[in-house]
C-alpha cells in the first residue's frame, strides 16, 4: 500500500489538504473520484478543499470554529468567547457539544454587539429569547440549545446562573422516533451487497449503537468468549457492554478474513477509522435500494432495536443499560412506539359491522 501523507495548506487564497504520494497511476485514479480534488502543477501534488469530512476522514485536527466576520465584538466579549471555549475544553466536554455550544454562544455575540456579556441583564436575555423565538422563529429544539449554552456561560463562567434559569424554556414538541418494521430491517440488509456495509448497519440495528459507536468499534473491543462488545466513551463520557450479536459472530471471521482490518473494525480506504459520514451515506444508499418510504436516518436503527426488544418482552430496565441512558424516563418513549399491544385492540366500528 502506497504512503500517503497529508498537510493542511493553502492554495489560490483557500485553504487545502494536501495530498503527497509516490506516483501510483492506481492510487491517482481513486484520488481523481474524491469531491473537489485537484493537481496542483506548480506544486506537483494533489490537493483537496480543507473541509470537516476531509479531517475527519484523514484523522486530522478536527476545525476550530469560524467566527463571523460580521460579528462585532468589544474586547470583553472577545475576552468571554475565549474563555467559553476554554471552559468547554476543560471540562472535557465532547468535540460535538463544543462546536454546538460555541456556535450559539456567538450567535448570542453577535446580537448583543457593544453589550459585555458578562454584565448584561436578565431583562436584556428575556428580550433576546423572545427575539430569537419571535423574529427569528427558531424551533423549540434549538431554543433548548440556545439556552443550555447561555446557561453553560452564566453557570461556570460569570457564576450568576439565576439569570437564565429564571427565563422560561419552550415546550418541546413530544415527536416520536421512526423506526423500521422486522419485515424493513430484513429488506434493509437483503438489498446492501456489499459485505463491509452490511455489516455496518447490521452491527447499528444488532446491538442499538449510535453510528459514532459503530464507527469507533475496535477489535479488541470485541469479546468472542463472554459474548460482549465494549462500548468506549460513548455519549456523557460512558463506557458500557453490550450482547455481541449472534449474527454478527457468525459472519465476523468472514468479515475480518475478507478486509483485514489493523485496528477498527471498520477501515476506510487507508486505514483509519471509517467515518461517520461515510456510515450514512450507507444507511441512505439502503434505504433507497429496499424501497423504504419514510423519513429515516442512521439513528432509526438504533430507536428499532429498542422497540423490537421491547416487542420481544424484554425488561425495559435492561433496554436501558444497552441503550446506556442515565434515566429510564429517556428509554420510556420506546413504550409508545411499540405498536405490540395496541394491535390487539379491535376498533368498535370493527365490533359494530363485524359479520355484515
Amino acid at each position: 500500500t502506497p504512503m500517503i501523507n497529508y498537510k493542511i495548506g493553502t492554495h489560490k487564497n483557500k485553504n487545502v489538504i494536501w495530498i503527497n504520494f509516490k506516483y501510483d497511476t492506481n492510487l491517482i485514479k481513486k484520488v481523481r473520484k474524491w469531491p473537489g480534488s485537484r493537481y496542483s502543477g506548480s506544486k506537483k501534488t494533489w490537493y483537496v478543499p480543507d473541509n470537516t469530512s476531509y479531517r475527519e476522514q484523514f484523522g486530522l485536527t478536527p476545525r476550530k470554529p469560524k467566527i463571523s466576520r460580521r460579528a462585532t465584538f468589544n474586547f470583553s466579549n472577545s475576552d468571554a468567547l475565549e474563555k467559553f471555549q476554554q471552559e468547554l475544553i476543560l471540562r472535557g466536554y465532547s468535540k460535538n457539544t463544543q462546536r454546538a455550544y460555541t456556535s450559539e454562544f456567538i450567535q448570542f455575540l453577535k446580537h448583543i454587539k457593544k453589550h459585555d456579556a458578562a454584565s448584561i441583564s436578565e431583562e436584556k436575555l428575556r428580550a433576546y429569547l423572545q427575539y430569537c423565538q419571535q423574529t427569528l422563529k427558531i424551533p423549540a429544539s434549538s431554543m433548548h440549545a440556545r439556552m443550555n449554552a447561555l446557561n453553560f456561560y452564566y453557570r461556570n463562567i460569570t457564576k450568576t446562573p439565576h439569570k437564565i434559569q429564571s427565563l422560561p424554556r419552550p415546550k418541546k414538541n413530544k415527536s416520536l422516533p421512526n423506526v423500521l418494521s422486522l419485515e424493513e430491517v430484513a429488506r434493509l440488509l437483503e438489498a446492501t451487497k456489499n459485505i463491509k456495509h452490511k455489516m455496518i448497519l447490521a452491527t447499528a440495528y444488532g446491538m442499538g449503537l449510535r453510528v459514532g459507536e459503530v464507527v469507533k468499534i475496535k477489535l479488541e473491543d470485541i469479546d468472542l468468549y463472554r459474548n460482549q462488545l465494549k462500548i468506549n466513551a460513548s455519549k456523557g463520557k460512558k463506557d458500557r457492554f453490550v450482547t455481541l450479536s449472534q449474527v454478527i459472530k457468525n459472519n465476523l471471521e468472514h468479515y475480518l478474513s475478507t478486509y483485514k482490518p489493523k485496528k477498527y473494525l471498520f477501515e476506510g480506504q487507508y486505514k483509519g477509522a471509517y467515518t461517520a459520514t461515510s456510515a450514512q451515506k450507507v444507511f441512505r444508499k439502503a434505504i433507497a435500494l429496499a424501497a423504504i418510504q419514510k423519513p429515516l436516518t442512521f439513528h432509526s436503527l438504533r430507536h428499532s432495536y429498542a422497540t423490537h426488544l421491547l416487542e420481544f418482552g424484554t425488561d425495559i430496565r435492561f433496554i436501558k443499560e444497552l441503550l446506556g441512558h442515565n434515566d429510564i424516563k429517556t428509554t420510556m418513549i420506546y413504550t409508545h412506539v411499540t405498536n405490540k399491544d395496541l394491535q390487539q385492540i379491535e376498533s368498535p366500528l370493527d365490533k359494530l359491522l363485524k359479520g355484515k
